[in-house]
């Protein structure tokens, strides 16, 4: 799946797509809306629908009510929604063919806001960085040094943020066979 920039479109109490037309609210078409002045008549359920990469997917719903913030002497009524859009994976790692003690590098590329990362290795467990021949485990690239029959098998990744997580497909890892060529 190949994205670029999401498209949002936020739905009201009554399920009608808000705009930022009256003033009220501002941020109808980003992951971020404001409801200015909220009024009783703002109270419901939101939802917003974030568009990537001609796929859509829908949050879950919040329930707005309302409450009122002193600043001084006036008060103000200020509700932020802000939406974390789940990982989506743009590309995913690529299987790897090395000689005896040579080094693998496995890479994901990721998109969403708050991205963690565990790489997991051929016995399913999470991969741990280990002096200094395995490091990157909670990164977006994992690097293997000094490959040996140990490491060889299929490597995942799990990509995580606050709106959920994502986990790649297998990228295998083995030992090719080295070739002296003598001319």
């Amino acid at each position: 799946m190949t994205g670029t920039n999401p498209r949002y479109e936020w739905f009201g109490p009554e399920g009608n797509i808000l705009s930022d037309s009256d003033g009220a609210i501002e941020g109808a078409t980003t992951g971020t809306l404001r409801i200015l002045n909220a009024q009783s008549t703002d109270v419901g359920t939101y939802r917003v629908r974030a568009f990537v990469a001609g796929e859509s997917v829908d949050s879950e719903e919040v329930i707005l009510a309302i409450g009122e913030f002193r600043v001084g002497l006036s008060a103000l009524s200020l509700v932020l929604f802000a939406v974390t859009q789940r990982p989506v994976i743009i590309s995913q790692p690529r299987d790897a063919s090395v000689g005896v003690a040579g080094s693998a590098r496995f890479a994901v590329l990721a998109s969403g806001g708050g991205l963690s990362y565990q790489w997991f290795g051929p016995d399913g467990l999470a991969v741990t960085d280990s002096d200094g021949q395995i490091s990157g485990s909670n990164s977006a690239t994992l690097v293997i040094l000094n490959v040996g029959s140990d490491n060889v098998g299929n490597y995942s990744v799990r990509v995580v943020n606050a709106a959920g997580f994502v986990d790649s497909d297998v990228a295998a890892l083995t030992i090719g066979e080295l070739r002296l060529v003598v001319t």
